[in-house]
């Protein structure tokens, strides 16, 4: 409607309970009188009020206009692919123009405060402590630890920053990638499975199991879970994704990171954003074009409640583009939208760095807020080649990020007593009677067992004796 913010338009809102996508069991209206527009006031949970970020996405330009299938055209899918050649709007935007900032101060590095990375644990993202604390790094290591995220963090002597391991795997761990001598995780349902059962507290309980192996496996990262959408029941890796729903998936997600970070398990929710199909994603990064509203009320949601009620603190960047620019170098997603807006603290990774994935650069992912990359090589030389002030200072707040979000993981001692009481929901509270009183009755039928049979014993003896007598 042009307000470029969140609208609920005035009207009648039928909400509907469906027994399937034809079968209404019952409905009720909901009246909104008036419009709605949150343009002075934040939406709750946001800490900016929204603004349209990705424009730019939505495909359309001056010579080629662009119809998207929605109620007016019936929902009806084209049967073809529609050729078209890209506009010129579309190839200038390839390359994300970033212009430096003049009034850009250079970093402090190298002055030794006698901080380690322990000493940070439990402070808040924004204590001024942390300042003081970055100013010890040096550029190189701050760049190596951004430019070498390879299934996990790399050490940094100097300030007590361990290695930590970080592994794949949508069901567990992965075999190829465990700490236990090639003994694999525990392979637990996949998440569609899991969001059939529509049951947070099931969810949470599965984060609680990763992390609690996580934990004695030696592991801080975990490369799940995935929150894209079932856009076609055909999707190459449905099953690494909870739902076509993006409210079932975002609360499922929420609730399995939650779970796992009770035990300091950081959770990499993947892949942010719009990685909703498999073919080409990862061939020079897959053109993705969506409009607005789509883009926020389907394929951010999920990743929104993972950041909002989940807490969040690592997420992966994903292959494809939104529109024509890569993800990992989308300022909009990236910055605006997931720190800005929801007010995530923490990392970004990229998906895996190929050698073929020379448009996921260094400088413009790290501009846009991409933190580390997922690279079986370092790419130390290709982030210090561009080495200036605007460099920087961004491999400066990526350090900051990677450094927050694991002094804040088991690495560093967070662990299972985040569980409060509180956190422990009715039922296991009278699963916990229960057992209670099935072993009180067994314990009972066990007495008196034992007092029959003695009793028995000695009516036995009795009858013996009595024997003897008569004889």
């Amino acid at each position: 409607l042009g307000e470029g913010c969140y609208v609920l338009s005035a009207g009648d809102y039928e909400i509907k309970l469906m027994k399937n996508s034809h079968e209404v069991i019952d409905s009720d209206t909901y009246t909104v009188r008036e419009k709605i527009v949150y343009k002075d006031e934040a939406r709750e949970g946001d800490k900016v009020v929204a603004t349209n970020q990705f424009d730019y996405a939505d495909g359309h330009d001056e010579t080629v206009p662009v119809e998207y299938m929605s109620r007016a055209t019936g929902l009806v899918l084209p049967i073809e692919k529609a050729a078209r050649a890209a506009s010129q709007a579309v190839l200038s935007s390839l390359t994300p123009e970033y212009k430096e900032d003049p009034n850009i101060k250079e970093i402090i590095t190298g002055v030794d405060a006698g901080l380690m990375l322990e000493d940070m644990v439990g402070l808040d993202y924004d204590d001024p402590m942390w300042d003081t604390f970055l100013n010890q790094l040096t550029f190189e290591e701050m760049a190596e630890l951004s430019a070498y995220g390879g299934y996990s963090t790399t050490e940094i002597e100097s300030i007590g920053k361990v290695h930590t391991i970080d592994l794949d795997g949508p069901n567990g761990f992965n075999e190829s990638n465990t700490t236990t001598g090639g003994d694999g995780g525990v392979a637990y349902p996949c998440e569609t499975v899991i969001a059939s059962t529509w049951s947070e507290s099931l969810a949470e309980l599965w984060g609680e199991a990763l992390g609690n192996e996580a934990s004695n496996y030696g592991v801080s990262g975990w490369y799940a879970p995935g929150a894209n959408i079932h856009r076609s029941a055909y999707g190459g890796r449905n099953f690494e994704y909870f739902s076509e729903d993006p409210l079932l998936s975002g609360k499922m997600a929420a609730r399995t990171i939650y779970g796992a970070s009770k035990y300091g398990l950081y959770c990499y929710i993947k892949h942010f954003a719009i990685n909703e199909v498999e073919t080409h994603r990862d061939s020079n990064g897959l053109y993705s074009f969506v409009n607005e509203q789509a883009m926020r009320e389907i394929y951010l949601q999920p990743f929104e409640l993972a950041v909002k009620e989940g807490g969040a603190t690592a997420v992966m960047s994903s292959f494809t583009r939104v529109g024509s620019v890569w993800a990992g170098a989308s300022y909009e997603l990236l910055t605006q939208v997931l720190r800005n807006e929801w007010g995530f603290h923490g990392m970004v990774l990229t998906d895996y760095y190929m050698s073929f994935s020379t448009y996921m650069d260094p400088y413009y992912g790290l501009v846009a807020g991409n933190d580390l990359w997922l690279a079986g090589i370092s790419m130390f030389a290709q982030v210090v080649e561009n080495e200036n002030p605007t460099i920087s200072n961004n491999v400066r707040r990526a350090a900051h990020n990677i450094l927050y979000t694991v002094a804040n993981s088991n690495a560093y001692g967070a662990s299972v007593d985040r569980v409060a009481d509180e956190d422990v929901f009715e039922w296991q509270i009278l699963l916990t009677i229960l057992n209670c009183v099935l072993l009180g009755a067994i314990l009972i039928l066990t007495i008196i067992t034992v007092i029959r049979y003695i009793l028995h014993k000695r009516e036995i003896v009795s009858i013996i004796e009595s024997r003897k007598i008569l004889s």
